[in-house]
């Protein structure tokens, strides 16, 4: 596993690397692609293994069979001032009586925040307290930094599993998003066999690619390549900050989990124009506007981390320059 190795993206069909012209006029011959939530690595050998193997069967039909997938998901899932917080008092007030789901992005997508259990137990008991499904949206529980934990929503209360959802996936851990798959978690019978009833009247069927995929990653050698990636991406993380702390009035919030560094420009005391115009146009740097995200966001900026720590130092003397006049 090279994670330093540059893989070029380029005119291969990816969103991240061929549309970022595009959306945010930075050029892919001299910019860098910090957006969208793809990683610039390859996934595991035996991710690409099972690939080969379906390749040289030669047949895609339709997926059957998919007792060793759902194994492979169970062996998985039972192994092993800056932040957000949960405000129950605002989401109290914020209730017309007309809700009938709950969704919960754990870890937090923006914020990189791993909710501890006393929080989750506040979110459970929201739901119970007004009768809402509980979708816990967990896609990046995977990449949790050295020293933190993610506790699936599973494990918090028994008594929320007739209601509870919950969602995990291999795609943004082993960097397969385009395999559009992902896995439901519904421990209730009778919720299990209305989403699945629901699912069938919509005539969806899996992803015989990504299926395979997901099963070859959900293994000891997929195990260990995420143990080696989040220590490679903690490194990233601690260099990004480290120059985000040279820029007067520009911070970047504490990554629990993530490699999404969530950064607040309000400091600084530009418009929000301004401070984008300095990322996009003089660092040539393509991210994710902070406004995407919803209200609470318009003075951030999203830069994925997930790439060679050389286009990490490039992106970083990049900030630096673009941002001369705050250091």
């Amino acid at each position: 596993m090279d994670f330093d190795e540059i893989i070029d993206r380029r005119n291969t069909h990816s969103s991240k690397w061929d549309t970022m012209e595009q959306l945010y006029g930075v050029s892919q011959d001299d910019g860098i692609a910090m957006w969208v939530a793809d990683t610039d690595f390859r996934p595991p050998a035996c991710v690409q293994n099972a690939v080969e193997k379906m390749h040289g069967h030669g047949i895609y039909g339709y997926y059957g069979d998919d007792r060793s997938y759902y194994e492979a998901i169970c062996w998985w899932m039972t192994n092993n001032a800056g932040r957000y917080e949960m405000d129950f008092g605002t989401w109290e007030a914020q209730l017309t009586g007309n809700e009938k789901m709950l969704v919960l992005c754990s870890p937090h997508n923006p914020g990189g925040r791993v909710w501890n259990r006393d929080e989750l137990r506040g979110v459970a008991a929201f739901a119970k307290r007004h009768d809402l499904i509980l979708v816990s949206d967990e896609i990046h529980h995977d990449l949790t930094f050295p020293g933190q934990t993610h506790i699936p929503m599973t494990t918090i209360d028994a008594d929320i599993t007739d209601r509870l959802i919950m969602m995990t996936a291999t795609t943004k851990t082993f960097n397969i998003a385009g395999a559009h798959i992902g896995n439901v978690i519904i421990p209730d019978p009778e919720l299990h066999a209305k989403f699945k009833q629901r699912m069938t009247a919509l005539g969806m069927s899996p992803n015989r690619f990504g299926l395979l995929m997901a099963e070859a990653a959900y293994s000891p050698e997929g195990a260990d390549w995420v143990d080696n990636l989040m220590l490679y991406l903690e490194g990233n993380k601690t260099l990004f900050d480290a120059t985000i702390a040279e820029i007067k009035g520009v911070n970047s919030m504490p990554l629990d989990a993530t490699y999404l560094a969530w950064v607040d420009f309000s400091g600084t005391g530009m418009a929000r124009h301004e401070f984008t115009q300095r990322v996009e146009k003089d660092a040539r740097i393509a991210v994710n506007h902070g406004i995407t995200f919803g209200a609470g966001g318009a003075s951030y900026l999203r830069f994925n981390l997930a790439t060679p720590r050389s286009r990490i130092q490039e992106a970083c003397t990049r900030l630096k320059a673009a941002f001369r006049d705050l250091q």
